[in-house]
């Protein structure tokens, strides 16, 4: 397994309340400081100039609402991302095709292995 750097703090953006807490144990067993979880672009959006962020795992669709002003304010900071979703790759925008993308149901080692990447 991909080995973590120690005491990142990640923002989950996710709506969906098991998945979050699945996510969230996932994470502090890596040794992360989770920031949120957060289910809404509003909620995330006052966050994110609060808390300092190392890198973010969001969910695509929010509630019937789209996470993607979340993914513009972190990529204009520069935080790496990683969109974990259902959704396909076509569904996302053109300028965030590139980025990681984890499908669910996701398998807890490839969840891991892309976070690592994005954090090392």
């Amino acid at each position: 397994m991909n080995e973590m750097p120690a005491s990142c703090q990640v923002l989950l953006v996710e709506d969906d309340l098991l998945i979050a807490m699945d996510v969230e144990a996932l994470l502090k067993d890596l040794g992360c400081t989770v920031v949120g979880p957060l289910t809404s672009v509003k909620a995330a959006l006052e966050v994110i100039p609060t808390q300092p962020i190392d890198a973010a795992l969001l969910d695509i669709n929010l509630n019937n609402e789209l996470v993607f002003p979340v993914a513009d304010t972190l990529a204009r900071l520069e935080v790496p991302f990683v969109f974990v979703t259902s959704c396909s790759r076509a569904s996302i925008p053109w300028q965030y095709r590139a980025r990681p993308l984890v499908q669910r149901p996701y398998n807890p080692r490839q969840f891991i292995a892309t976070l690592a990447q994005m954090l090392n």
